[in-house]
């Protein structure tokens, strides 16, 4: 049976681990030598994977393409190898519409202001608490992690939004008219 995503993050960390703990070995020949095997391996695997995804762009079965490109795992494994049929531009998009659409009422604007050299820049609109700022940033950053792990930093500026319509004194005792002088 297919691991989750969670013990398939799990795993990765787990690998993720090993290799460091081989690369900082005292004896540097063993060490490289198991990386380069690991790398290897990997790179074996990677032509496969590339193969497979000719097979499927060839057979004309885009639906198969798209289920494995919107799996976390195995979107991952593709970005590794450079396979992502989605440019990263799109799935930060894709990604930052999942965090409009979950907004719903609460307000708020996201704008992409640019996707470059591994580095996605948003700007921020919320009327309301600055934590909701906040909250919204982190959500953002988690999304386009998700999305896009091959993103190496998300700097998200708040936009400053117009300041909310000032109501006379006046009009507070005046029923909602403004009472005119003269």
């Amino acid at each position: 049976m297919p691991w989750d995503n969670e013990q398939a993050r799990e795993q990765v960390r787990r690998v993720e681990s090993a290799l460091s703990a081989l690369e900082s070995q005292p004896e540097a020949i063993t060490g490289a030598r198991a990386v380069e095997a690991v790398e290897t391996l990997v790179a074996v695997y990677g032509d496969c994977l590339a193969r497979v995804m000719q097979c499927i762009e060839e057979s004309g079965h885009g639906e198969v393409t798209e289920a494995l490109a919107t799996d976390e795992l195995v979107s991952h494994l593709l970005l590794v190898h450079d396979l992502h049929p989605v440019d990263t531009e799109t799935r930060v998009q894709q990604a930052l519409e999942e965090v409009r659409h979950s907004l719903g009422s609460h307000g708020g604007e996201i704008h992409l202001a640019e996707v470059a050299d591994g580095v996605v820049r948003v700007r921020i609109e919320v009327q309301g608490c600055p934590s909701t700022v906040e909250k919204l940033r982190l959500a953002v950053e988690e999304a386009i992690a998700k999305a896009a792990p091959d993103i190496e930093r998300v700097e998200a500026e708040e936009a400053t939004s117009e300041t909310a319509a000032v109501i006379p004194v006046e009009a507070l005792f005046s029923g909602g008219r403004v009472a005119e002088t003269g």
